[in-house]
């Protein structure tokens, strides 16, 4: 590979580069990845138990992503597509590790000090902090480019991606540093988008820190649902305060956040009456917000919402539910309708103007 640069300098051409990474690099990165798949299919002994694989591949994406930054003279490039090259290989090899069944950890369910030292405490640990240097190298390349006022250079396409994959190889620190940071560059380059996936996958990888963290001092895991029950509560007053400012920007980002995390951790506390009452908390959020934004879309989605609320109290009504459940889902709808009909005729000019 170096021999290839050489020569390539001293007739004046550049390799030529895949994702931001030199050809013959990024060849032998996915080379690297193929070899330790065919190891962990083959004939050979495989445990589970054993992480020392993860560390070997680990070690060797990043001399051959460090080999690509040698002499380079534009760094503020090559740096972040370094990093990813390492976080999405790992985690991509992670993935297909496990498809193939090829005994690797299982992402967001991995206990550090669940093994022997040697073979599985250290080999993990090592992972997280090279992840975790990816994630401080990454986030000091966007912080440089913000004090120079240089262009973005990844999108929210690109940051979204980016915590994504690295919450997949993360045993919970990196994870979500990487969630705070993409949160807080996304927000500085006003990418809606990216800040939404960080906050829908910030539970996640929560869930996954706790999951070894918090049984050594006696405390019991906290659900997923929980977690996305109390992030979707956050969201609500993230669109209350969109509605405020008139910072129609963020509105949508907040209210798919409500929408994605509300309803589905519905559906984690067994049962059905939470899951109705979340959904009128959802068609109030959107139905309110859009009589107040003047976006008919909104209230459309409020009004759908309130339906399958219904249609949820009619299956629990189906199944024999009791007279106290049906009473709380009436009340909750009795106050929602109150409210739109309330803000309906104080606004009644600019809907129909508008």
């Amino acid at each position: 590979m170096q021999l290839a640069r050489i020569r390539a300098n001293d007739i004046g051409l550049r390799l030529p580069d895949i994702a931001g990474i030199e050809l013959p690099i990024a060849i032998s990165m996915v080379g690297l990845v193929l070899v330790h798949l065919a190891g962990r299919i083959s004939d050979s002994v495989v445990g589970l138990d054993d992480a020392k694989h993860l560390a070997v591949i680990t070690v060797g994406l990043c001399v051959l992503a460090g080999i690509g930054l040698i002499g380079r003279n534009d760094l503020g490039l090559r740096i972040p597509n370094a990093v990813e090259g390492i976080v999405y290989l790992l985690a991509l090899d992670r993935v297909f590790a496990l498809i193939i069944g090829g005994e690797v950890p299982i992402m967001y369910r991995v206990d550090p000090f669940d093994g022997g030292l040697v073979d599985w405490t250290l080999p993990i640990l090592f992972v997280e902090f090279v992840l975790l240097a990816c994630v401080f190298a990454y986030d000091w390349v966007e912080k440089q480019r913000l004090i120079r006022g240089l262009e973005d250079h990844r999108g929210a396409v690109g940051r979204s991606a980016w915590v994504i994959f690295a919450g997949l190889i993360s045993v919970g620190f990196a994870g979500i540093l990487a969630i705070i940071f993409v949160i807080r560059r996304s927000w500085n380059w006003t990418q809606p988008a990216a800040v939404m996936v960080s906050w829908l996958l910030a539970p996640i990888a929560i869930s996954g820190l706790f999951y070894w963290c918090l049984e050594p001092i006696g405390i019991d895991p906290i659900g997923i649902h929980v977690l996305a029950t109390v992030f979707g509560g956050a969201s609500i007053f993230f669109v209350i305060w969109s509605v405020a400012t008139d910072s129609g920007v963020w509105l949508a980002a907040g209210l798919w956040s409500v929408h994605m995390l509300l309803i589905p951790s519905g559906f984690g506390w067994s049962s059905l009456t939470v899951v109705a009452v979340l959904m009128i908390i959802c068609s109030a959020t959107s139905w309110v917000s859009g009589i107040l934004v003047m976006r008919k879309s909104w209230r459309v989605f409020g009004a759908l919402d309130m339906v399958l609320a219904w249609i949820v109290a009619m299956v629990m009504f189906s199944t024999g539910a009791g007279i106290e459940a049906m009473l709380a889902i009436l009340v909750a709808s009795s106050i929602l309708l109150g409210i739109v009909t309330y803000l309906n005729q104080t606004y009644e000019k600019q809907i129909i103007n508008g």
